[in-house]
């Protein structure tokens, strides 16, 4: 039992260890979410995720472009064998 600041007795309902348990996991949980935030405000590299994140879908972009023209390419070549080959032969 402890006292309240008025004078009183409170009594607690759980044990003490597992009270104990409850106010340190809160505590670690308030100091995590304050590092994170710290983090996140002052990491150089974490501040570039997203620009890294629109380069990546850019470069998607470009690959799938250079792939089309590529494919374009080979089948018009293809084509143009093709149709010379009728023509003269």
């Amino acid at each position: 039992m402890t006292e309240n600041g008025e004078g009183r007795e409170l009594k607690i309902q759980i044990p003490l260890e597992d009270w104990v348990k409850q106010i340190v996991e809160e505590s670690a949980d308030r100091v995590a979410r304050k590092v994170s935030e710290e983090f996140q405000k002052s990491c150089p590299a974490y501040l570039t995720v997203d620009q890294v994140k629109e380069d990546h879908e850019k470069l998607d972009n470009l690959r799938l472009r250079f792939w089309l023209l590529t494919g374009i390419l080979a089948g018009g070549g293809g084509f143009l064998g093709g149709l010379a080959s009728r023509l003269v032969g």
